[in-house]
């Protein structure tokens, strides 16, 4: 623990105004864990002038976003994060990814994914090889794809899995069913599916799911197929059912408009063939 963190607020002020960036550093921290984020950005921002690397991440945090009482503005927030993230902070390094994505620079955002993912930050972790799978950016490679997916699907920790770790099983599992990157291994493909669906269960609430990703379980378990067609022998109707019942009602038209309609036709024919198997 840094010896700053025992000062009092008056003795962390009177450091500050005598130029102590890590003084300014916790000083910023205090208001902010008090909500006067204007305030602690003024700061962040002293400390960041003296290249302190956590206040640059801070301060470049805030100007991309913005917070009340701090207006955002995207050129300084870059400049900032990237200051932090040139020095080896995985989570600017996750910020600056997510800034060139959502501006469509793809291939800047893998780069900074790919940083802050060897060093361990799982949402890197994740966008990184979702970019590798979906070919994003000149020189995606799937294996770095399955590489990344497996180091987070292996988590076993309760109160560590979040959606990142479900996520990467929910894929996984996916690829193994569709066998277009490696050979077909439905069972293996399945063992993924199967533990994303338990730990999302274990740890309902705390898991976001998202509706395309409950649209793809859904139709895997209902029709034993993937989006491109393959037959893995996966087949559930009653989880199939259930997933593709969570797509249609938690927003999937909003994220993927039109597969609503293929979504509720599937939904619909598995609930007729499951009625009518339960009669015979």
């Amino acid at each position: 623990m840094h010896p700053y963190r025992e000062l009092s607020i008056n003795e962390l002020q009177k450091l500050s105004f005598q130029g102590d960036r890590d003084a300014q550093y916790f000083l910023g921290l205090n208001y902010e864990d008090d909500g006067k984020i204007a305030e602690a950005c003024k700061w962040f921002l002293k400390s960041a002038d003296q290249d302190h690397m956590d206040s640059q991440f801070k301060i470049g945090f805030y100007y991309r976003w913005g917070d009340t009482g701090f207006p955002a503005d995207a050129n300084r927030g870059e400049y900032w994060l990237k200051r932090a993230a040139e020095k080896g902070h995985d989570k600017a390094q996750f910020h600056l990814g997510n800034y060139y994505r959502s501006i469509g620079n793809l291939g800047s955002a893998a780069t900074w994914f790919k940083k802050a993912a060897e060093q361990g930050e799982k949402r890197s972790m994740f966008r990184y090889a979702l970019l590798n799978e979906t070919r994003a950016f000149p020189g995606a490679n799937i294996n770095d794809a399955i590489t990344y997916y497996t180091k987070l699907a292996q988590e076993t920790s309760v109160s560590r899995i979040d959606e990142n770790n479900t996520d990467a099983m929910l894929y996984l599992g996916i690829l193994y069913c569709e066998g277009d990157y490696m050979p077909p291994d439905p069972v293996k493909g399945k063992e993924f599916l199967e533990k994303a669906l338990r730990y999302w269960e274990i740890a309902r609430g705390k898991i976001e799911i998202q509706p395309y990703d409950c649209y793809r379980v859904g139709i895997l378990y209902c029709t034993g197929q993937t989006n491109h067609n393959k037959t893995p022998g996966v087949s559930d109707l009653e989880k199939g059912i259930k997933f593709l019942n969570i797509a249609i009602h938690d927003g999937l038209e909003g994220f993927h408009p039109g597969n609503i309609t293929l979504a509720t036709q599937i939904r619909n024919d598995a609930t007729e063939q499951l009625r009518y198997l339960n009669r015979r």
